[in-house]
C-alpha cells in the first residue's frame, strides 16, 4: 500500500504558477484544480480559489524547451496560430503534427490560412494584405524567385507531403509547397466561432483561443476546446501562460489611437521622418523590441512611449478605473526625465514627473464617466535623452 502511495506521489509533479488578478497582488502556488469557471491553488497559506473572470493571467514558472524545426504557421478563423512540422488536408479533415508527441486534428473549414515559410518584411506585408482581403474562393499565394508575392484564386482540394492540389478552372494542378508562400482558405458563410474564455500560449509561442478548459491532474494535461470547436490536449510542462478575455478589462495597447503625435526634440521634417518609426509608441514591447520592463518586472501588455508624445484614445465602453505600472525603461541606465500628464475628456486626472532614478510606481485613477483619455509624455530636465516611459499592464477596469 505504502509503495503504491509513494509511487503515485512521485509520478505527480505539481505545476507552479503565478496568478495575476484584476484587483490585488499576484498569488503564487501549484495548480490543484482548473476548469472553465475557476482555479484552485495550493500555496504556503493553504488552498485558495479564484474565479476566472477575476483573473488577468496565469503564468507558468517552468521553462520548457521550444519545439524546433516547425516552420509552417497555421492560423484558424478564431485567431489561434501555431507552428507545424507537417500538415495534411483531405476533404473536410486537416491533420497537423506540431511536435514529436503532439498532433491536432480540425475541420478544414476551421483553417484561415497556412504560411509555409518565413517571409521578408515586405513579402509578409503583401501576404497579410491578401489574407485580410475578401475573396469568394481559396487563394494560392505564390512567391516568385524575385521574392515578390502573387496570388491565384481557385479551390484547395488537398495538401499531402510536398504538394498542394489546386483546382483552377476545373484543372487539378499539383503545386510544390516549396514554391508557395502559403494558402488562404475561404471562410464558409455559416462558420461561427465561440466566445473566447482565454488565450493559451505555449513555450513554442503557439497561441490557442479556447472556449473551454479542464485540468487532468493525473496526466498533467490541459484539455481544451478551441473557439472553432476542436478538441485540444496540451501538456502543462509546455505551457507558458493563459491570458483571460474578460469583459471587465481592456488594455490600452488593444485600442487603436484616435489621435497620435510624436514631436522630436530637434525640429525639421527630415529628422522627424527618419526617427518617427523609432520613437513612435510601441505596443506590448519595449522600444528595442525586447519585453516591456518596469523596474525588474516584465509585462506582456503595456505601452512604451518616448517624449514628446500626445496620444488620444476613445473608450469603446464605460470604465471606472485606469491602472498601470510606470517607470523609465531600465535599459536607459538611470537616464530619462519626463513629465506625464493624463487627461480624461480634457480634464487633468494625473500630472507628475518620472525620472530614470525613480522606483516603479503604480497608478490607480478614477475615470468614471470618461469617454476619451489623452496621454502626454513631455520633455523633462534632460532634453529627450533616455526619455522612454514604459506603462506596464496599462488597462481599463469596469
Amino acid at each position: 500500500m505504502w509503495t503504491t502511495v509513494l509511487l503515485s506521489a512521485a509520478l505527480f509533479v505539481s505545476t507552479e504558477v503565478q496568478v495575476n488578478l484584476l484587483q490585488g497582488d499576484p498569488v503564487a502556488g501549484s495548480i490543484s484544480t482548473l476548469n472553465s469557471q475557476e482555479i484552485t491553488l495550493t500555496g504556503k497559506a493553504g488552498d485558495t480559489r479564484h474565479a476566472l473572470d477575476q483573473l488577468q493571467s496565469i503564468v507558468f514558472t517552468h521553462q520548457a524547451a521550444p519545439v524546433k524545426d516547425a516552420t509552417t504557421l497555421i492560423t484558424l478563423h478564431d485567431g489561434s496560430s501555431f507552428h507545424a512540422k507537417s500538415i495534411t488536408l483531405a476533404g473536410e479533415k486537416c491533420t497537423v503534427v506540431i511536435g514529436d508527441a503532439q498532433s491536432f486534428i480540425c475541420r478544414a473549414d476551421s483553417v484561415r490560412d497556412i504560411q509555409f515559410k518565413s517571409l521578408t518584411d515586405e513579402a509578409l506585408q503583401q501576404y497579410q494584405q491578401i489574407i485580410a482581403a475578401d475573396s469568394a474562393e481559396d487563394i494560392l499565394i505564390v512567391q516568385r524567385q524575385s521574392g515578390a508575392i502573387d496570388q491565384l484564386e481557385g479551390i484547395v482540394e488537398a495538401i499531402d507531403g510536398e504538394f498542394v492540389t489546386f483546382n483552377f478552372g476545373g484543372d487539378k494542378i499539383p503545386v510544390e509547397i516549396a514554391k508557395l508562400a502559403g494558402i488562404r482558405l475561404v471562410k464558409p458563410a455559416n462558420k461561427e466561432t465561440a466566445k473566447s474564455l482565454c488565450r493559451i500560449t505555449d513555450t513554442s509561442n503557439n497561441v490557442w483561443q479556447v472556449s473551454q478548459l479542464k485540468l487532468v491532474s493525473e496526466d498533467q494535461e490541459l484539455q481544451a476546446k478551441t473557439c472553432t470547436g476542436e478538441s485540444l490536449t496540451l501538456k502543462l510542462s509546455e505551457l507558458s501562460r493563459l491570458d483571460f478575455a474578460s469583459n471587465n478589462i481592456l488594455y490600452l495597447s488593444d485600442i487603436t489611437p484616435e489621435a497620435l503625435e510624436w514631436t522630436p526634440f530637434l525640429s525639421g521634417n527630415l529628422i522627424r521622418k527618419r526617427l518617427s518609426k523609432v520613437y513612435e509608441p510601441r505596443m506590448d514591447i519595449s522600444v528595442d523590441g525586447t519585453p516591456l520592463m518596469v523596474g525588474t518586472e516584465s509585462y506582456s501588455k503595456g505601452i512604451s512611449i518616448h517624449s514628446r508624445t500626445v496620444m488620444s484614445l476613445r473608450l469603446p465602453d464605460t470604465y471606472s478605473k485606469l491602472q498601470m505600472d510606470i517607470g523609465i525603461d531600465p535599459s536607459m541606465n538611470g537616464r530619462g526625465h519626463v513629465e506625464l500628464t493624463i487627461l480624461g475628456d480634457n480634464k487633468q486626472l494625473f500630472q507628475d514627473f518620472v525620472a530614470g532614478s525613480d522606483k516603479p510606481r503604480t497608478l490607480d485613477i478614477n475615470i468614471a464617466g470618461v469617454r476619451r483619455i489623452t496621454i502626454k509624455v513631455d520633455y523633462g530636465k534632460n532634453l529627450d535623452i533616455g526619455d522612454q516611459l514604459n506603462m506596464g499592464n496599462a488597462r481599463l477596469l469596469k
